[in-house]
């Protein structure tokens, strides 16, 4: 609205130089022709401006409010127990006994299996030594 008064910019007929790098118009230098609307157009956006109404975006935020840093420590525990103590028990139990199993060969493979559950081991407890200084 100018002077009371509803015009029409034709922004097909503007030139590039009108239009900054977003594509929006850009009232930095040059002239703009304007056509004013007649009253039953003018009626028509005037109606369009009291009609219109504001909407506001609602943003949901992810947030870790339902993760308890109680629960995510017990959970961190119980899996370093599992699966850093209790998994390889049975695989050094096997390392240990079938070697002296007169039926299976080559008992220093059954060693080498042996040795890596007591690595899987002592690898667990230096973290856990990490974890508890930390």
């Amino acid at each position: 609205m100018l002077d009371g008064a509803y015009y029409y910019v034709n922004y097909l007929t503007l030139g590039n130089q009108y239009f900054d790098a977003d594509g929006n118009f850009s009232y930095r230098s040059g002239t703009v022709g304007l056509i004013a609307l007649n009253s039953a157009q003018s009626a028509t956006v005037q109606g369009a401006v009291e009609s219109q109404s504001y909407r506001y975006a609602e943003y949901e935020w992810e947030d870790d409010e339902w993760i308890d840093d109680d629960v995510s420590a017990g959970f961190f525990w119980v899996m370093l127990v599992l699966f850093g103590f209790l998994m390889p028990i049975p695989f050094l139990v096997i390392g240990l006994v079938l070697p002296n199993s007169a039926k299976r060969g080559y008992p220093k493979y059954w060693y080498v299996l042996a040795v890596i559950a007591v690595v899987w081991m002592i690898l667990a407890a230096i973290l856990t030594g990490i974890m508890l200084l930390a």
